[in-house]
């Protein structure tokens, strides 16, 4: 398989480029990875928001580095902890701000954002000249690498802001007046490589089928999804129902959706799934129109009453609604023998996972699905021991140790690494119901 320094390099090389300024946000492991690995591809990286910190990253950097965190939350507190008493290029807070992984950062903050980064990586370009590119917009696809080129002056590369719908463009317009942009994604960069992994491991497919299995599907029923992402669990499902059930798949971010209709055509089904543009709080669907509703990890990040009264309302009477949230209440288990005290600190990162305002992420799921006249509740309290997370988990895991608390937590880990063992199992809630 192609490694994701090997795509980069080719993409580099297409434009007649040896490296640039790399900033990414959100789901940044591989591009904390790839830095370490590779840092003569790099003239600086900036980190927005991120979940997890390399401690290898902090410990030996090769190029100015900065990172940007709010003031608050979870996340925040995890960056705030991994930089104390570390020596970093540049540390962008925004002020009174609680960053999630779906946070619109570069809406939300345009102008802190913006002034962070463009200080940040000007003061590096006065003191090293890099080499100053003018091109003209311009997109294209190397190595499975969508790209897409603006703007003139030392090469900019913008890896996705995490699940963000607005992504970069809010600010792109001025990053492009003083530097060559080059925006990419693709399969192969987070978070839709997270996404597409999740849906095609075993673990996270037994959670899904515990769903689906009380959703009573048969040929010809037509399925909505709510907040598709990027579409995997839409595409999975057409090839489980083998292409018999017309699939609508809708969701608010129009990035994810870019990316869900080009793997639908790569997977030539476009005359099985729909995919629309919508907001969960306001369905564009008449009463009574589908068969079976359901959504994956999304109640946690909406307002959940307001969205489950909108997939009762299009569902039809005697249909079936299920949704999974992840399980913030419920503590994570891991295949390893630990101290008590250590077990619970580091347990208690599923609460940097979280849930937006009024969002879903807890057993109340349950009686929100009651509260809505739904009959015939299965309520199936798991685990996804998909392990497509594991470091970014185990990263929010050590944060939570002090030096003493690490030791002990490395050397259980390793031994149970070596053998062949180890796993974290993240709580979820599964739910599903019958509409009357």
């Amino acid at each position: 398989m192609i490694q994701l320094k090997d795509r980069i390099y080719a993409l580099l090389k297409h434009l007649d480029i040896e490296k640039a300024h790399i900033i990414a946000g959100g789901i940044t492991s591989p591009i904390e990875q790839l830095s370490i690995d590779e840092p003569k591809l790099f003239i600086s990286l900036t980190l927005v928001c991120p979940i997890s910190i390399n401690e290898n990253l902090i410990n030996k950097r090769d190029m100015p580095f900065a990172v940007v965190t709010g003031d608050s939350g979870d996340i925040t507190d995890f960056v705030m902890r991994a930089v104390a008493g570390k020596e970093i290029s540049e540390h962008i807070i925004l002020k009174k701000y609680n960053p999630k992984v779906w946070s619109d950062i570069a809406s939300e903050r345009s102008e802190q954002l913006l002034f962070g980064i463009m200080d940040f990586l000007q003061n590096i370009d006065k003191m090293v000249k890099h080499k100053r590119v003018i091109g003209q917009i311009d997109q294209g696809e190397v190595k499975e690498i969508n790209f897409r080129v603006q703007g003139e002056g030392p090469p900019l590369i913008l890896f996705p802001l995490g699940l963000a719908a607005s992504q970069w463009d809010p600010i792109l317009g001025k990053l492009s007046e003083k530097y060559y942009t080059i925006t990419v994604s693709g399969l192969h960069t987070e978070p839709t490589s997270l996404l597409e992994i999740r849906c095609g491991t075993i673990g996270y497919r037994r959670v899904l089928n515990s769903m689906l299995d009380e959703c009573s599907l048969r040929p010809g029923l037509n399925i909505l999804e709510i907040g598709c992402g990027t579409g995997a669990v839409a595409r999975w499902l057409a090839e489980q129902t083998n292409r018999s059930n017309p699939i609508t798949a809708v969701d608010i971010n129009p990035f994810l959706l870019r990316e869900a209709e080009l793997l639908r055509e790569r997977d030539k089904l476009t005359d099985i799934i729909d995919f629309k543009e919508s907001d969960v709080h306001d369905l564009p669907f008449a009463d009574n129109s589908f068969d079976v509703t359901f959504s994956t990890t999304v109640l946690e990040e909406v307002d959940a009453d307001q969205a489950i009264e909108e997939m009762v309302r299009v569902t039809k009477p005697g249909g079936h609604i299920g949704s999974i949230v992840r399980a913030v209440d419920m503590a994570p288990i891991f295949g390893t023998e630990l101290p008590e005290q250590i077990k619970t600190k580091a347990q208690s990162f599923v609460q940097s996972i979280g849930a937006s305002t009024n969002g879903c992420a807890d057993i109340t799921l349950y009686q929100k699905f009651a509260n809505a006249g739904l009959i015939n509740l299965k309520m199936l309290p798991q685990f996804d021991l998909s392990g497509h997370q594991r470091p970014a988990l185990v990263a929010l895991a050590k944060s939570k140790l002090n030096e003493s608390e690490l030791k002990i937590w490395d050397d259980k880990v390793d031994s149970a690494i070596d053998a062949g063992f180890f796993f974290i199992g993240l709580p979820m809630h599964v739910v599903a119901g019958t509409k009357k």
